[in-house]
């Protein structure tokens, strides 16, 4: 089943560019005002709202607060902005937003940003009791997106990622390879790769680009390898990354 996202914009063509760059990957419905946004939650409520600041009824700023008068079931805002309101009037709330996306913007970056959001807005949802299994791609949502997301939300989980040995540029295809990453709380406790431990085979797995993940929220680890935290790990397993690419 696609996710929803509710999209408010009050300006006709920049809502046909929105539903070129999202419309067939996920259930879409559109408004122009808050009044819009608050008749269609009434009934259908989104997995994301994707809204234009300046809509024909107040701002994104009243719509944010609309969304914490519902609380903890409210979904996510992305936030469609010129570069002077998103510097000028989202810079002090962008902490409540999940993403602010400049404008102009190409179609195929909007839809790149949406998914990401979406994905993070799964992975906030999953382990809370009316939630399946979680399955993704890498292109999709990269470790480093899913690893921070983990971590924000305090999940404790199991995390299988799988990549075809030798998608590197000029390796041939081999066999499968497959990490187990073990969080509580979001912090990284156990990883493995084959006979490899610890805080080495996380930073391996960040440069994974092309693969699937899987969560299972009912897999605790065992034992501690990790002596890092996520975001410690994250920082250096980018710092490594960059070194790589530079020595390259």
């Amino acid at each position: 089943m696609p996710q929803k996202v509710l999209v408010l914009e009050p300006n006709s063509r920049m809502l046909e560019v929105i539903r070129h760059g999202i419309g067939d990957m996920v259930e879409l419905r559109a408004g122009a005002s808050l009044l819009h946004a608050k008749a269609i939650m009434n009934d259908w409520m989104p997995d994301l709202v994707l809204s234009e600041y300046r809509l024909s009824d107040g701002t994104g700023l009243e719509l944010l607060d609309h969304m914490r008068r519902i609380g903890e079931g409210a979904p996510p805002v992305t936030m469609l902005a010129s570069r002077a309101d998103a510097v000028d009037r989202l810079g002090p709330h962008v902490a409540h937003f999940e993403e602010i996306i400049q404008k102009p913007f190409f179609a195929t970056e909007l839809r790149e940003r949406v998914k990401r959001a979406l994905g993070r807005a799964s992975l906030r949802r999953a382990g809370t009791g009316d939630s399946g299994p979680l399955r993704g791609r890498l292109e999709d949502m990269s470790v480093v997106d899913l690893l921070q997301a983990l971590d924000l939300s305090h999940k404790t989980c199991a995390v299988s990622v799988i990549r075809q040995s030798g998608t590197r540029p000029g390796e041939r295809k081999r066999d499968e390879e497959t990490a187990l990453l073990l969080l509580v709380d979001g912090q990284v406790k156990d990883a493995q790769l084959g006979a490899e431990r610890g805080d080495q085979v996380v930073y391996k797995v960040l440069g994974w680009t092309e693969g699937e993940f899987a969560l299972d929220f009912n897999r605790k680890p065992t034992e501690t390898t990790v002596k890092n935290s996520t975001q410690g790990l994250l920082m250096e397993g980018l710092r490594q990354l960059d070194e790589s690419a530079m020595a390259q």
